[in-house]
């Protein structure tokens, strides 16, 4: 799972989205990552940001890394603090668990196994 966070050079409520980077940076687990995009600064940003369909800034989108699917965004509204994100970034995880197909192993469990990684 990736944040994927859009800014811009110019634009007033973006600076709270650049500073939130950091702040994810640290906070969020480690099969996390934070991507940090200035659709100005960077053609393959603005693909990206138009890609998803995204039409402001700031953008902050928790995306799938392998399909690309966006599960959560906030478009061009007030920044959300990296608890708000981390809360939905755990929601979005006990959903995945919940609706994953299960495995032949996992309806044989041996004792003992270890459980798989969350992401």
């Amino acid at each position: 799972m990736r944040v994927y966070l859009f800014v811009k050079n110019n634009c007033p409520l973006c600076a709270p989205a650049k500073m939130l980077y950091t702040d994810l940076d640290i906070k969020l687990p480690s099969e996390v990552l934070p991507v940090l995009f200035n659709v100005d600064e960077d053609p393959g940003a603005l693909a990206e940001f138009q890609y998803h369909g995204f039409m402001s800034t700031p953008t902050i989108a928790i995306v799938n890394e392998d399909t690309d699917e966006v599960y959560r965004s906030w478009m061009g509204e007030k920044t959300p603090t990296a608890n708000e994100i981390i809360n939905a970034v755990e929601d979005i995880a006990d959903w995945l668990r919940l609706t994953a197909p299960k495995s032949l192993h996992e309806n044989h469990p041996q004792e003992n196994s270890p459980k798989p990684p969350l992401f």
